[in-house]
C-alpha cells in the first residue's frame, strides 16, 4: 500500500469494533468482474473530485481522500481532524449498482426506455426482490435492452454523486462541530443506542439532512450536465431532469433505509427516516433547480404532479400527508429538525 492507503487503512482498522480495514482486491473472494467493476468507479469517484466540479463547487473537496472498506454491508463513514477521507462500503457500491439494473428490469417504469414490455419483474415483484437487494449484489439480472441499461447506470452515478456530496459535506462542514461536542473524528451513520443521548440525536439528524442537502445538488447538478448534452439524447426522451432524479434518488432512500433494517437492527440510525429524507430533498430541489435554469422549476412541479402516484406505488408513499396514522408525528419531527438545523447553521456550522 502507498502511503495514503496505509493511513486510510489505519483510520478504517481504528473505527472498525471488527478491525475492518482498507479493502484489498487481491485478498478479496470477489470474481474479477465484480473487481474490475469496482477499480474502476472508484477511479470516476476520485476524477470527479480531483478534475470533476465537485471538487470546485466544495472547497476542500480536493483534499479529501476516497477509499473503499472491505465489508459488502451498505455504509460509509466521514473522517476529519488530521486526515480527511471518506470510506465507502464495497457493498454499498455494488448495492447501489445492482439497485438499479434490478429496478430497470421491470416492465412498469421508464416505458418510455427500450423495450419496457421485455422485461422481468411487475411493480409487486420488484418490490419483494428490492427488499433483499443490499444482500446479493451478484447482477444476476440486467436489463433487456441497451437503451434501459444505460438508463440504469446513470441513475447509479446520481445516487453515487447523492452519496459523495453527503459524505462530503460531513467531512468539510460538520467535522469541527462533531469534534468540539463529540471529541470524535468520524461521524459514523448508524450508532449503539448507549451512545448518545435522545437530545444528541436532534443534532446527528439535523447534520444528516444537512448533508442530504448538498448530495441533492450535487446529484441535480449531474444531471444537469447529462441534460446539456446532446450526446445522450436525454432532452429527446424526456422533459427534463426531475423524473430521472426523483426515481433515483427517492429509491436510493428507500434503499438505504431497508438496509438499515436488515445490517443493523439493534443500532439507531442518526438519519431521519426515509420519507422525511425524501421530502426534505424534494423540497431543496424545487428551490434549488430553477437557479441552473428556469425551466427545472416548472418541470419538477410538473414531475410531482405527473409522476408521483407512479413513485409511490413503486416505492413507499412518499408524501407525508398520505399515512394518516404516521402523519402527525412525521410533520412534527420534519418541523423540529428544519427549525434545529436553522438554528444550528446560524450558530455553530460553517454556512459555505
Amino acid at each position: 500500500m502507498n502511503p495514503l492507503e496505509e493511513q486510510f487503512n489505519k483510520v478504517s482498522l481504528k473505527l472498525s469494533n471488527d478491525r475492518i480495514g482498507r479493502f484489498i482486491p487481491a485478498d478479496s473472494q470477489l470474481d474479477s468482474r465484480l473487481l474490475d467493476f469496482l477499480d474502476e468507479r472508484l477511479v470516476g469517484m476520485r476524477r470527479t473530485i480531483q478534475e470533476g466540479f465537485i471538487g470546485d463547487v466544495l472547497p476542500g473537496a480536493k483534499e479529501v481522500y476516497i477509499d473503499y472498506v472491505d465489508s459488502k454491508e451498505p455504509n460509509a463513514w466521514a473522517h476529519g481532524g488530521d486526515f480527511n477521507c471518506i470510506g465507502i462500503n464495497y457493498g454499498f457500491v455494488l448495492s447501489i449498482f445492482d439497485y438499479y439494473n434490478t429496478l430497470m428490469c421491470c416492465k412498469d417504469v421508464f416505458l418510455e426506455i427500450g423495450k419496457p414490455e421485455n422485461e422481468v419483474y411487475t411493480f409487486e415483484e420488484l418490490k419483494d426482490t428490492l427488499k433483499n437487494i443490499s444482500n446479493q449484489f451478484q447482477f444476476s439480472y440486467e436489463p433487456q435492452s441497451v437503451e434501459r441499461v444505460e438508463m440504469a447506470t446513470l441513475m447509479a452515478r446520481v445516487a453515487v454523486y447523492f452519496v459523495l456530496g453527503h459524505e462530503l459535506t460531513h467531512v468539510l462542514k460538520h467535522g469541527l462541530f462533531f469534534q468540539k461536542k463529540y471529541q470524535q473524528e468520524v461521524i459514523y451513520e448508524y450508532y449503539d443506542p448507549k451512545i448518545f443521548s435522545s437530545k444528541d440525536y436532534i443534532d446527528l439528524k439535523a447534520l444528516e439532512l444537512d448533508a442530504d442537502r448538498n448530495g441533492s445538488l450535487l446529484s441535480f447538478w449531474l444531471l444537469d450536465f447529462y441534460f446539456k448534452d446532446a450526446s445522450t439524447q436525454l432532452e429527446e426522451r424526456f422533459e427534463g431532469p426531475s423524473y430521472l432524479w426523483l426515481t433515483s434518488i427517492v429509491t436510493l432512500l428507500y434503499l438505504l433505509e431497508n438496509a438499515t433494517n436488515f445490517y443493523y437492527p439493534n443500532k439507531v440510525s442518526s438519519h431521519p427516516v426515509a420519507r422525511i429524507r425524501q421530502i426534505f430533498c424534494i423540497q431543496f430541489i424545487r428551490i434549488a433547480a430553477p437557479q441552473l435554469d428556469v425551466f427545472y422549476g416548472l418541470d419538477m412541479n410538473q414531475t410531482l404532479v405527473n409522476h408521483l402516484d407512479e413513485l409511490e406505488k413503486l416505492i413507499a408513499r412518499i408524501s407525508i400527508h398520505s399515512d394518516a396514522s404516521r402523519n402527525s408525528k412525521m410533520e412534527w419531527e420534519y418541523a423540529l429538525l428544519i427549525k434545529h438545523l436553522e438554528f444550528m447553521q446560524k450558530n455553530y456550522l460553517d454556512p459555505t
